[in-house]
């Protein structure tokens, strides 16, 4: 919104340094409303075919090949079902069966595991500074590291482990139960904020309950890129000399409304700090 500023929300920031923009938003970080549409639908398990019809609706972009000569029903979902965050971290599975209530005695460890923790850590000290061409550059050489036969000295090993051991603390130890019941509690003041507009679009039906209070955003980010798509078909400019602003009140509503939570509560990094004092 003009004149706003939205507060920082330390939590969510490492949630993404953690686990990266392909498991938030299954690739690139959104540029406009209709990319932010089609990511979530992606991330909640749509189609090929589901995803390839949002993206053209309501515009004037030819229909790809693959929607119009279909030799099957399109299928709503994908196979593979809705996505979710993965566990990146490497050196915990080696301590895994020993801390778990199998209690396994001893810890086994793959040399194959400190080989890719070992590249990882040198990709990420190298990709600081360095072109896309340097970057690309490098996984190649990964590769091709993939096929040697590593050796480490035994202080090698413990570096690695230790500098493994570091870098997954943040992964280890943040509570994602809380932070998923604090987003819930967003997520169900965004669709009070929503609710009057919604229904009045689709009827009172549009979640069965409150597990589904992820879908409002779904909602909110379809109600506003089909608006602005019939916006463009009737010839409102929406950019340069004469542009009229059309963008969505809804999707401004919600900014706001998750803008006023983290100033009011203070609990944008509720987690951070129980990290940093237990």
């Amino acid at each position: 919104m003009p004149g706003a500023s939205m507060p920082s929300w330390p939590d969510m920031d490492l949630v993404f340094n953690i686990h990266g923009k392909e498991d938030i938003f299954g690739g690139k970080y959104p540029d406009n409303i209709d990319d932010s549409l089609v990511s979530w639908h992606y991330m909640m398990g749509y189609s090929t075919e589901a995803l390839g019809a949002l993206r053209h609706v309501g515009t004037d972009s030819p229909i790809p090949s693959y929607l119009r000569n279909r030799t099957r029903d399109a299928n709503l979902m994908s196979r593979s079902g809705a996505k979710r965050l993965r566990d990146h971290s490497q050196i915990l599975p080696i301590f895994a069966n020993k801390y778990r209530s199998a209690f396994i005695a001893g810890t086994t460890y793959d040399i194959n595991i400190l080989d890719k923790l070992f590249q990882d850590i040198q990709a990420d000290q190298q990709d600081a500074g360095r072109t896309a061409y340097r970057s690309s550059r490098n996984v190649k050489v990964r590769r091709e590291r993939n096929h040697r036969s590593p050796k480490y000295s035994i202080l090698q090993m413990i570096s690695l482990l230790e500098a493994g051991l570091e870098a997954e603390t943040a992964s280890i130890r943040f509570d994602y139960i809380s932070m998923h019941l604090r987003c819930f509690s967003i997520l169900d003041k965004v669709r009070l904020s929503a609710h009057d507009y919604i229904t009045g679009k689709v009827g009172p039906d549009y979640l069965d309950n409150d597990s589904q209070l992820p879908y409002v955003v779904g909602w909110i980010l379809q109600l506003a890129a089909f608006s602005a798509r019939a916006a463009a078909q009737i010839g409102i400019k929406r950019e340069g000399k004469g542009a009229i602003d059309i963008r969505s009140q809804r999707l401004m509503e919600a900014t706001k409304v998750l803008g006023t939570y983290l100033r009011e509560t203070g609990e944008g990094d509720a987690e951070f700090k129980r990290m940093r004092n237990v």
